[in-house]
């Protein structure tokens, strides 16, 4: 799933990324497992905790030598932590039934909004089609004097429109947390 990935330079907010999200009232299971990506898992890991650390508290649990986050039946987050490679980026692939990223990317502006200092948007829908793939992505990003850090989330469809993973959607959220070197 890696190399589907667009990898995009962007700056965002470093520790003061992690206070506490502002929580629609009506959430539906799978907005609240993206949030839970992004705060609980990703934003930790891409700030240098412990995968072990992380799991438990997020309920996340190893299948088959990867990282899963279950929802519901067959929906699940498939967790990419950093490694050697990208030390600092962690991706969640979102697997979902119906038509909820929409309400993810709001839900994910509206946390971005609500951080000290507010993640600002970089792009919003802004609409990519592939040879095979249409994406839409969404950026959100920030800085302090102690990091560069941003926010990514992307939906895919076919290019007729149907879910990229039979019978689910697919989206993704990456979390980028990078120290900023010092002067």
């Amino acid at each position: 799933m890696r190399s589907a990935i667009i990898l995009v330079s962007l700056i965002a907010a470093g520790p003061a990324l992690a206070q506490a999200n502002p929580t629609p009232a009506a959430q539906t299971p799978e907005v609240a497992a993206a949030l839970t990506a992004l705060e609980k898992i990703c934003l930790p890991l891409a700030s240098g905790s412990d995968l072990k650390t992380v799991a438990p508290g997020a309920g996340l649990r190893q299948e088959d030598g990867d990282w899963v986050l279950p929802i519901s039946g067959p929906e699940r987050i498939d967790v990419i932590p950093p490694d050697s490679a990208n030390p600092h980026i962690c991706i969640a692939t979102i697997h979902f039934r119906g038509n909820q990223a929409d309400a993810m990317r709001s839900a994910i502006g509206a946390w971005a909004a609500h951080q000290s200092p507010p993640l600002t948007p970089d792009q919003v829908a802004a609409a990519e089609k592939g040879p095979q793939r249409l994406r839409t992505i969404s950026s959100w990003q920030a800085s302090t004097p102690k990091a560069a850090d941003a926010v990514l989330f992307t939906k895919e469809k076919t290019l007729d429109g149907k879910p990229v993973d039979g019978a689910l959607n697919e989206a993704q959220v990456m979390v980028s947390v990078t120290p900023t070197k010092p002067a």
